[in-house]
């Protein structure tokens, strides 16, 4: 369907807050597409934009663990929204995507 995890949206904290209050009423933890797969430490989105403390908008003290936690997900009962650093398997959060306009005909 060539969506990817959202990334773009999740730049924009004022897109994010909204999101967020829009769609996460049943769940709470949500995959968005923030990692540091590639290099331990550098957080870039899947469109490959380097994430910045801005556009992360980090948990206070996150990111925190390394060589595990390399993948990022948002709470819904945070504050802002902010996103924490997590293991990239073995959790069942719901994912939030998007795509380009252009490719939704």
């Amino acid at each position: 369907m060539g969506a990817d995890l959202a990334a773009v949206g999740m730049r924009n904290l004022s897109v994010r807050r909204n999101l967020a209050t829009a769609l996460f009423r049943t769940s709470t933890l949500t995959w968005i597409g923030l990692s540091d797969l590639e290099y331990d430490g550098q957080w870039v989105w899947v469109d490959e934009v380097p994430a910045t403390e801005e556009t992360a908008a980090w948990l206070p003290g996150e990111p925190n663990d390394g060589r595990y936690s390399r993948c990022a997900h948002i709470n819904y009962k945070t504050p802002k929204y902010q996103a924490n650093d997590v293991p990239c398997s073995g959790r069942r959060y719901n994912a939030l995507c998007e795509k380009p306009i252009n490719d939704l005909c």
